[in-house]
């Protein structure tokens, strides 16, 4: 599915919006995979905004002016299972978790967030911004394995990144836009980084804030 245009075979995803859906606002699954650039608004959907499995995604905005936002969706703005995914420049998932569900979905064992990368699921972030969401703002659990170039995490209610069960994340400097700002983890309501005992964080960790309670690979 490409999100750039309409497409009448997808209800409700109009003029680059997706909306006030009562579960999913988009589900990619069986090996599919989802692609778009530009000034999409995935927004107040019953539980997720974004829900991937099995699949692969490559979304991004386009400038400041034309972003990639999902937002004040029921469950988790973007959750990806068993798959892999990439999050660009200008993408924006803020304030999400506003209403959960009665019964949490299976999805990160429940654990509420932004954005969650599970059963060894691979997501690559750059030049993202994840805020204000009602829990943490990145979670990975199952094996789930987050890399980051450019990452702005900030003002959720839990921690920045909350990684378990065997996950982690690895941050590195990419010069893709050298006008890019640097990474940001900070002003979290809970730790800049949480982290179970099989959980790890490596590499350049510059711009995140203390604390940061992680084992860290050299």
């Amino acid at each position: 599915m490409n999100l750039g245009a309409d497409d009448p075979a997808t209800p409700g995803l109009e003029k680059n919006e997706m909306a006030n859906n009562t579960s999913n606002g988009i589900v990619v699954g069986g090996g599919s995979n989802l692609s778009g650039s530009g000034a999409h608004k995935i927004h107040h959907n019953g539980s997720m905004g974004i829900s991937v499995s099995g699949a692969t995604f490559s979304l991004s905005g386009q400038s400041q002016t034309d972003r990639l936002e999902i937002y004040q969706n029921g469950h988790l703005g973007v959750a990806l299972a068993s798959g892999s995914g990439g999050l660009g420049r200008f993408a924006v998932i803020r304030q999400n978790n506003q209403s959960p569900p009665i019964t949490p979905s299976p999805f990160c064992h429940g654990v509420p967030g932004g954005v969650c990368v599970t059963v060894g699921a691979s997501l690559i972030m750059n030049e993202t911004e994840v805020s204000q969401n009602i829990g943490h703002g990145v979670v990975a659990t199952g094996n789930g394995a987050v890399s980051v170039s450019t990452l702005v995490v900030t003002l959720n209610t839990g921690s920045g990144l909350f990684l378990e069960r065997g996950s982690g994340a690895s941050f590195q400097v990419l010069n893709f836009t050298p006008t890019a700002a640097p990474t940001n983890i900070s002003g979290n309501f809970g730790d800049s980084v949480t982290c179970d005992s099989s959980a790890w964080i490596a590499g350049n960790l510059t711009g995140i804030a203390k604390p940061v309670k992680c084992q860290e690979l050299k």
